[in-house]
């Protein structure tokens, strides 16, 4: 597969962002950039192969993605069937139509539909763990899984109060926390916080989300994953909370420290998040009053624990953690128990000698004076 052509690029615009997304074109510049790494790999994949590749052109590419969208409750075995009759029964060929299909995912959603394979089974981030689209897995059923909600959980919905937004500034986070911020091409490990490394995964392509937004702006806010994808799109509930932790929460563009960092995270060397970070756009559409968090709401009230109560950062700080373990704080307070009745009972000896003395002294004058 040859680079992306400029006319290629159009067809893909208009492909997975609707017809009037060529004109931003250069703010999904991001995107493309992940787009391109994508079919890179493939093109190194193929290098070896005698038999025809999965993925030709960015035809090709395209043609798999809106056989994902007429397919969503299909697994991804009949996916696999329906877009490579001929190529999906060759047993050397099949590892290369996986990877393609994996592309096709990627490129439509910006998940990572094989994510578990480059960790082992036991691996997991505070919680999370790397989901792979099983086979017999129906596409909307495996995105579903991805992005469980405040519901699927048996937790409540999140609504932020004016404290909690307040102390999830980007900023605080890196003053309190001592925590640092790193891009991700992964939606589903957006807010994710690795403790191990100290540091926070954003999922930090805001144009790829301001373009779902614009395309989803007459649907209703709580679509779900289904009639989402058949539409080549995610629910705006999830897009919007994603959307708003940025901009809204992490880096408030009416925070001059905020939008500093956010400029200091943008443009630092070597720095692959979205330059459209930077570029303040709103909600998109409209946005509730009572707007809830309920497929971020877990992670966001981690990193307010974060705040609160931060990990401690040097050898004196981690020695009272140790320190002051429930079963320490019980002993000291057994002891603080014993001490209070020992110098009680200590009181009432002096008391009463005290008053003995004084007993003595007015019975005897003469022998006290003396």
């Amino acid at each position: 597969m040859q680079p992306i052509s400029t006319d290629e690029q159009k067809l893909i615009l208009q492909e997975l962002f609707g017809p009037d997304a060529e004109k931003r074109a250069n703010s999904l510049s991001a995107y493309f950039r992940v787009y391109d790494s994508l079919t890179t790999s493939q093109i190194h994949h193929t290098v070896v192969q005698i038999q025809e590749p999965a993925l030709k052109s960015h035809g090709d590419v395209i043609g798999l993605i809106r056989t994902l969208k007429e397919n969503v409750q299909c697994t991804r075995d009949e996916i696999r069937s329906l877009a490579f009759p001929s190529l999906s029964a060759e047993p050397t060929t099949s590892a290369d139509v996986d990877d393609a299909i994996n592309v096709a995912v990627h490129a439509l959603i910006m998940v990572d539909c094989a994510a578990k394979r480059d960790h082992s089974d036991a691996y997991e981030i505070d919680g999370f763990k790397p989901a792979t689209w099983q086979n017999t897995e129906r596409f909307a059923d495996f995105v579903l899984r991805s992005f469980p909600s405040a519901h699927d959980k048996g937790h409540q919905r999140l609504c932020l109060t004016q404290e909690q937004k307040g102390s999830l500034k980007a900023w605080k986070l890196r003053k309190r926390a001592g925590v640092t911020f790193k891009p991700t091409d992964n939606l589903a490990e957006h807010l994710l916080y690795d403790q191990h490394d100290d540091t926070i995964r954003l999922f930090h392509h805001t144009a790829f989300l301001k373009a779902h937004l614009r395309m989803s702006a007459t649907r209703p806010i709580d679509s779900g994953f289904e009639e989402s994808l058949d539409m080549g799109s995610l629910p705006p509930q999830l897009l919007l909370e994603t959307l708003s932790s940025l901009q809204y929460i992490l880096f408030p563009h009416i925070d001059h420290k905020s939008t500093r960092f956010l400029e200091n995270l943008v443009c630092s060397k070597d720095s692959t998040f979205d330059k459209d970070c930077l570029s303040f756009d709103g909600h998109i559409r409209q946005m509730p009053q009572d707007f809830e968090y309920q497929y971020w709401g877990a992670r966001l009230l981690r990193l307010h624990d974060l705040v609160t109560h931060p990990k401690p950062r040097h050898r004196f700080a981690l020695w009272l953690q140790r320190h002051t373990s429930e079963r320490n704080a019980l002993y000291v307070a057994i002891l603080g128990l014993f001490l209070a009745a020992f110098f009680g009972l200590l009181s009432v000896v002096v008391g009463i000698v005290q008053t003995w003395i004084a007993y003595q002294a007015w019975k005897h004058p003469q022998a006290y004076s003396n």
